[in-house]
């Protein structure tokens, strides 16, 4: 029995560090978003604008945004000309607002995902130290995960919708059949957590019957 609680402990430190790789690359990505949004909200908005182009692979004519004349292709410009990224008042997009809004919406679910792995890295360290994973921390914490995948999908769905109902005075709430799962995901996570409960009140239970 205690080699494999040694065993599990082992694959619980290789996992530690795979956990604190996964939070560095977050991390970094979170300061990078953080720093476009910055800087692209010190231009101005007819700095942006669109350049025709054609693809590299097919040939084809493309379109390219581009800030101060400068190039950026890592942004899908088809993305931002629909009619929910569209001035009310000119009829054309609003390309600054749209990219700063897709920034902030795409930040925020990297953080939600950054705040789990800092509460799964929390959980997996107590496997290494030998602490019982059936306590009311534990409970707590999963039910703070179920909340933060919720969150995860709720938070920049709704912020998105305020922010270019504000901004173009015209919104739509979007759903996908990914943020459906994770909903379902949400309640499974949840429910497990009642299993740990009832596991710590039987835990209790054996303890002090001992």
């Amino acid at each position: 029995m205690k080699e494999k609680i040694k065993l599990v402990q082992k694959n619980s430190k290789q996992y530690r560090w795979l956990l604190r790789i996964i939070l560095v690359l977050l991390g970094a990505w979170i300061l990078y978003s953080s720093t476009r949004g910055i800087f692209y909200s010190m231009q101005e908005s007819n700095a942006f604008a669109v350049k025709e182009t054609t693809d590299d692979v097919t040939g084809y004519p493309d379109k390219v945004l581009t800030i101060n004349g400068k190039e950026e292709p890592i942004i899908d410009i088809d993305m931002y000309s629909g009619p929910y990224h569209t001035s009310k008042e000119t009829g054309l997009p609003n390309y600054k607002f749209s990219v700063l809004i897709d920034i902030l919406t795409n930040t925020l679910k990297v953080v939600f995902i950054f705040i789990i792995i800092i509460i799964v890295y929390k959980m997996n360290e107590e496997i290494i130290k030998d602490i019982s994973p059936f306590s009311k921390k534990n409970v707590k914490r999963l039910r703070v995960i179920s909340i933060l995948v919720l969150a995860f999908i709720f938070v920049p769905i709704y912020t998105e919708f305020i922010l270019t109902l504000l901004v173009f005075l015209k919104s739509a709430v979007q759903f996908t059949i990914m943020d459906f799962l994770l909903i379902f995901l949400s309640f499974a996570i949840y429910g497990i957590s009642y299993i740990i409960e009832y596991a710590c009140a039987l835990q209790k239970e054996v303890d002090e019957t001992i």
